[in-house]
């Protein structure tokens, strides 16, 4: 800030300071707390005696800062990582950090947070402030850590933590399921990493997931191959939830009711690029086949959405049919630009959905949603069971199209789908 000041004689004034401040011309700078004294002089000249001094005193009180992390959270890291955190403080001054004592899974070692054991690691960052400045608000950052999982002990103890949100630890990282199925009950969350989907290989000698009661499964970037098993060689959903994110695929798996996923009682929900795909639904007996792709039963929901896709699956002979989708007193909603795509249904019905309705069930399609291309001996697109009171919803003439032998067809005494059109016979 400026002082001023003025001599009766007229003639310039000079300021001198002491204390924790300076003074350059008029100007004074503030340099720590305490006591600063400003004084006021003319020398006078040959004409004017000098001036008394005037002094004029007055406290500076302590700075008040703050401290700002200049270091991005990793959150969520993999356990094994490492993180340098840093801050600032508006002071200048050096700022300490330190772990919180709730700190889980952590340790720090000169300036490096090692992360050891999944937890939540609490990292403070403190300025204590000086003779001249405050202490500063502390400032906290909460990182989450999390074991990879590479090897299917890895992902067995994942299933069985009770913790959340799993990477896998490299990108394509395959595991082949010797000890079989996974299951889950409580809630995970696996992810692929590095852009290339994790692989999980039930080997054709067991189912890969079994997802019951409360259960809810999250895979991202995760490849579902090898399941073997009578219901849903992929992943049986037994009232809980499942949910294809990314570019998930549950692609290769052999069952009789549902080869890739059979859900009872349960959601299913694909999202984002996720397909269900190249799954074989095969006789194991007494079983007969029926869902290629998914079977859904038990008043479930199965919703596909984005360009979600049920494509290149079959149902051999024997059963019902449904080459991609056997739908059975529940309902399946297609949203978005999801299709249901190029499956068979061999010797059986309904190449692409099998509705075997009896109740107040549902068959949803929005504008863009496509059942196309699909193979059967009837029902090429969507085959009828029953006349109960289940409705469909959708253009079903521009939905369901190019199906082979046709595009909607009913078994005797059932009605057709309302508006889908079959082309004519040659």
């Amino acid at each position: 800030f400026v002082v001023s000041a003025t001599a009766s004689s007229g003639l310039p004034v000079t300021f001198t300071a002491s204390g924790p401040c300076t003074i350059t011309g008029a100007t004074v700078k503030l340099t720590g707390a305490g006591s600063c004294t400003i004084t006021a002089s003319q020398a006078g000249d040959a004409v004017w005696y000098k001036a008394p001094d005037v002094a004029r005193t007055f406290a500076i009180a302590k700075g008040n800062q703050t401290v700002t992390f200049t270091s991005a959270n990793p959150t969520p890291v993999n356990v094994g990582a490492t993180y340098t955190p840093t801050a600032t403080a508006t002071s200048g001054l050096a700022v300490a950090i330190t772990l919180d004592g709730t700190s889980v899974g952590c340790s720090l070692a000169l300036g490096v947070v090692s992360f050891t054991a999944a937890g939540t690691c609490v990292i403070n960052a403190n300025q204590a402030g000086t003779a001249d400045w405050n202490a500063a608000p502390q400032q906290q950052q909460s990182v989450v850590s999390r074991v990879c999982i590479g090897t299917e002990a890895d992902l067995r103890a994942a299933a069985a933590s009770g913790f959340v949100f799993f990477d896998f630890c490299a990108a394509g990282t395959k595991i082949v399921l010797t000890e079989g199925e996974v299951t889950v009950i409580g809630e995970l969350r696996l992810s692929g990493v590095g852009g290339a989907n994790a692989v999980i290989d039930g080997n054709n000698a067991s189912r890969v997931f079994l997802v019951s009661g409360s259960g809810r499964l999250t895979l991202n970037n995760v490849t579902v191959t090898g399941g073997n098993a009578t219901d849903g060689g992929g992943i049986v959903i037994y009232g809980g939830d499942v949910m294809l994110n990314g570019n998930t695929k549950v692609t290769g798996n052999q069952g009789c009711r549902g080869a890739g996923v059979h859900i009872r009682n349960a959601h299913l929900y694909m999202n984002d690029a996720a397909t269900v795909s190249n799954n074989q639904g095969i006789t194991k007996a007494p079983c007969l086949p029926n869902g290629g792709g998914v079977y859904v039963g038990d008043f479930s929901r199965m919703e596909m959405n984005g360009t979600s896709t049920v494509r290149d699956n079959s149902v051999a002979a024997g059963g019902e049919g449904g080459g991609g989708v056997y739908l059975g007193d529940s309902y399946l909603f297609m949203n978005a630009a999801s299709a249901i795509t190029n499956n068979t249904a061999i010797g059986g019905y309904g190449g692409g959905v099998f509705a075997a309705f009896s109740g107040s069930q549902l068959l949803e399609l929005t504008p863009n949603a496509r059942i196309k291309g699909n193979v059967a001996a009837d029902g090429g697109g969507i085959y009828r069971k029953d006349s109960g009171a289940g409705s469909f919803t959708g253009v079903f003439s521009t939905n369901v199209v190019s199906n082979t032998p046709n595009n909607c067809a009913g078994a005797v005494g059932s009605p057709t789908v309302p508006g889908c059109v079959n082309p004519p016979p040659p």
